[in-house]
């Protein structure tokens, strides 16, 4: 088993530290003067960091012959659940469970330079499934806009006719499993 360097150790700490950020906060905690608790919980955010490869998924999770050349990555995803009564959502409320208006700012340590990348999306999020009593699940897809200040290593090796592009479609998969006494851990 090769040996992690020493950024890598500390990059994993990071990434199993990052649940303890993950954590929907409740909105109680933003507003001002009430001494009443508020158990409606809209706000949420996530912090991580991930490394860029080009290997593909088998080859990380075995951890044989990854190449980690594509730099890092830290990212701060702040969602906000929209209302009940929100006409999007409302609009929506046949198909999904909940409607989220998010932003997601990425700065990436990229062998060409630092990127920032800036994400406003609409995330779907589906939560009633007939067998969270046993796993609390939630599943969500997200869709909007992906604008970088710089030009990524990896999509200009990636495009095929030199056309890398700043803006382009952002679109992001989520699935989140926690034990029905704890859903918010």
């Amino acid at each position: 088993m090769p040996t992690l360097p020493r950024y890598l150790i500390a990059s994993l700490f990071g990434l199993l530290a990052t649940p303890l950020f993950a954590t929907p906060l409740p909105k109680g905690n933003f507003s001002v003067g009430s001494s009443q608790p508020i158990d409606d919980k809209r706000w949420g955010i996530l912090v991580y960091h991930s490394w860029m490869t080009s290997n593909n998924i088998g080859a990380v999770l075995t951890w044989q012959d990854v190449h980690l050349k594509y730099g890092t990555m830290n990212s701060v995803d702040l969602s906000y659940q929209l209302a009940p009564q929100n006409p999007l959502r409302r609009f929506f409320q046949p198909l999904v469970s909940t409607v989220e208006v998010a932003g997601n700012i990425t700065q990436r340590r990229d062998p060409n330079g630092l990127i920032y990348e800036f994400d406003p999306y609409l995330n779907f999020r589906w939560k009633n499934f007939p067998w969270n009593n046993i796993v609390a699940t939630t599943m969500s897809i997200g869709d909007g806009i992906s604008y970088a200040t710089g030009l990524p290593l990896r999509e200009e090796h990636d495009s095929t006719n030199n056309n890398a592009k700043h803006l382009l479609n952002f679109l992001v998969l989520e699935a989140s499993f926690a034990a029905p006494q704890h859903p918010d851990l």
